[in-house]
């Protein structure tokens, strides 16, 4: 019979910790790319300035704001100008 040390628990949990980083970055980086398919199929493709800061942006409110806004705004210029700090500038 094997006893679990306390090394032996704590790597278990560094390495579950490490698994659940992994599946959030995961979820951040397909709703960023949900947010360029809805961005690119409504204005006809989008700007490589405006992937880049896409795929960089690692807060799930900011990603959900920006969803919402590449759904419901009435051009692009909207979620341009979120990106670029200006806020929500009407939808």
């Amino acid at each position: 019979m094997q006893t679990s040390t306390f090394i032996d628990d704590w790597i278990e949990e560094a390495l579950e910790q490490g698994i659940q980083h992994g599946i959030q970055q995961g979820r951040l980086a397909e709703k960023a790319e949900d947010v360029l398919s809805v961005l690119s199929l409504r204005n006809g493709g989008i700007p490589s300035w405006m992937k880049e800061k896409i795929r960089s942006i690692r807060d799930k409110k900011v990603l959900d704001e920006l969803l919402r806004l590449s759904v419901t705004a009435p051009d692009r210029k909207v979620v341009e100008a979120y990106l670029r700090g200006e806020g929500c500038v009407g939808s």
